[in-house]
């Protein structure tokens, strides 16, 4: 039997309006890592974030326009939606830990959801210690016990 270190993952992707997780939210993706016992539930999220207008140079690098994110839901709307969405997932996988934690914690902030905001947040990055040892030197459970996963 193989040995699963997040049984429940959702994989999120977030585009935010400068790199490294700065500026705001402007698209979130996600995606359940589990079988629904339910098959008429979404297993897939997607949705364009409003927000401040984006300059020139973000909407070449977001490939975004004002007018798309004149037409999505409010942050506090997409927030509450991603957490509904998530409900019963162990963690959220992201590409750049770091970066997704900085995005998830300012928008979290600026729409008044107190505390820490969602699951676990793990990078692949973050996980490369444990599928690599020899690049890092923690172990699986000093993993889990910073990402607060059971």
């Amino acid at each position: 039997m193989p040995v699963t270190l997040i049984a429940k993952p959702v994989f999120l992707a977030l585009l935010t309006a400068e790199p490294d997780g700065e500026g705001g939210l402007v698209r979130v993706q996600a995606v359940q890592g589990w079988a629904q016992k339910d098959a008429a539930a979404p297993t897939t999220f997607s949705t364009l974030v409003r927000g401040p207008h984006l300059t020139a140079t973000q909407a070449r690098l977001t490939g975004l326009t004002n007018k798309q994110l004149d037409a999505a839901p409010d942050l506090d709307t997409v927030l509450q939606d991603l957490l509904e969405f998530s409900a019963g997932a162990e963690a959220w996988i992201v590409a750049q830990g770091d970066a997704a934690r900085t995005a998830l914690q300012a928008a979290a902030a600026s729409s008044g959801f107190p505390g820490r905001f969602g699951p676990a947040v793990a990078g692949v990055d973050d996980l490369a210690a444990i599928v690599l040892p020899m690049v890092g030197c923690r172990g699986l459970e000093d993993i889990r016990q910073y990402y607060g996963i059971a």
